[in-house]
């Protein structure tokens, strides 16, 4: 019961964390006034920490503090939250500041990557040792998270239309007081930990690990496929955002419930994978992912043309509501069946880090990803004020996401069922 309360409450404010970022994106758009390409560009700047991630997945493994080396860290990456947190909801020279805003988000984010770590860790390691079928303990983590991102959406929608940015950032202060309390109160032992049962290693060691373990084939090519895979997508989630608060006025309380409606399909989709989906072939459930993602994409084009009022007569409220958060769904859920192949193949001891390389490999596709989108959103000439492209930009972007199927074939040889 400690370990699922430590993972269920660490996942559940993961998703979570969507509640002041919704807040943050009118807040930077509206009392900050920044353009389409500018917001995009910092919220993917603010992600950087996220790039360490191997580092500090190399440290937890190495480094022991009072005989732990999970929990020490989730509540030291709890204390940086709230820090963070504390400061952009009560100190008004932080939040009306963009450049100390972007750093304390920076900073929160900092803390946030530390705790992932070391949760990752935590599910890949004991998720292995408990007996239980592949990707039960993942996809617990990943349902945990669903709740969390389908309550912080429901809440947001409702919150920014009532309620001032700095309250809805007080109000997730004390989530992440409540997450830093669960932490502090659990001890690693309760979680049955395998600090005494793997021979403890230098972070000189740790990191010639994590290079030999990255270079082995069975490895290298699933990350590799999924890094490029997300990596040559041109992102316009903030041109769209825009388009759909500028033009078309959508109000906050459409686009927040229209991100919870997603995130239950994602917790539909994660259950489903735990019962059926968990024996499909890697290449062939991540080619479907890949082709169900770029249709999704497509479906911003009916809105941008206002195909939906005008062939459907469906007003754009309730397009937004049922397809607005289609794409972040469907990418978080990608990520799942990697996750669960790259724990299942990972030697004992290395969770930590492998997981680490894992999520820092898609931080860096997401980064590169954002980038790309703002440089063909500068090449179209979307901008705030003009959205003449923005669905041909669309289309290039669905387009390069079809890409990766046709490379598949270096996931031939992966199965996340376990060998008999």
């Amino acid at each position: 019961m400690p370990l699922l309360a430590l993972i269920g409450v660490g996942f559940w404010v993961q998703g979570f964390r969507c509640f002041p970022w919704l807040a943050v994106n009118y807040h930077l758009k509206d009392d900050l006034q920044l353009n389409p390409g500018m917001l995009q560009f910092l919220q993917q700047s603010t992600n950087l920490p996220f790039l360490a991630k191997p580092l500090y997945g190399v440290v937890s493994d190495a480094i022991y503090i009072n005989g732990a080396h999970r929990v020490p860290y989730l509540i030291f990456a709890g204390l940086i939250q709230l820090l963070s947190w504390g400061s952009i909801a009560f100190l008004p020279k932080v939040a009306n500041s963009i450049g100390l805003l972007a750093l304390y988000l920076t900073l929160s984010n900092f803390g946030v990557a530390i705790g992932e770590v070391a949760n990752d860790a935590l599910v890949a390691e004991c998720g292995k040792r408990r007996g239980s079928s592949p990707g039960e303990l993942q996809s617990f983590s990943m349902v945990a998270f669903s709740l969390g991102a389908t309550l912080g959406n429901l809440l947001a929608g409702v919150a920014l239309s009532k309620l001032q940015t700095t309250t809805i950032f007080s109000m997730f202060l004390m989530v992440v007081t409540l997450n830093f309390a669960v932490s502090y109160s659990v001890s690693e032992k309760s979680v049955d930990q395998p600090g005494k049962k793997h021979k403890r290693k230098s972070m000189t060691q740790q990191a010639v690990e994590m290079a030999n373990l990255v270079k082995r084939p069975d490895i290298l090519r699933p990350l590799l496929w999924f890094t490029l895979s997300v990596t040559i997508i041109p992102s316009l989630l903030g041109s769209v955002f825009y388009y759909q608060t500028q033009v078309l006025r959508v109000d906050s309380f459409y686009l927040g419930l229209s991100k919870a409606v997603a995130q239950l399909g994602l917790l539909l989709a994660t259950v489903s994978f735990s019962s059926y989906l968990k024996d499909v072939p890697l290449a062939k459930l991540a080619a479907s992912i890949q082709i169900v993602l770029a249709s999704s994409m497509l479906l911003d084009v009916l809105l941008v043309k206002r195909l939906n009022s005008r062939l459907l007569g469906v007003t754009d409220e309730y397009f937004v509501l049922l397809f607005a958060g289609l794409v972040e769904a469907i990418g978080l859920f990608k990520a799942l069946p990697f996750a669960v192949l790259l724990g299942k193949i990972c030697p004992p001891g290395a969770e930590g880090t492998l997981m680490a390389v894992f999520s820092a490999c898609l931080c860096l596709a997401n980064l590169a990803s954002g980038y790309f989108g703002v440089a063909l959103a500068a090449l179209l000439g979307i901008s705030s004020q003009n959205f003449d492209y923005l669905a041909l930009g669309i289309v290039v972007e669905a387009a390069f996401t079809l890409v990766p199927v046709f490379f598949t074939g270096a996931l031939q040889q992966q199965r996340l069922k376990k060998e008999e």
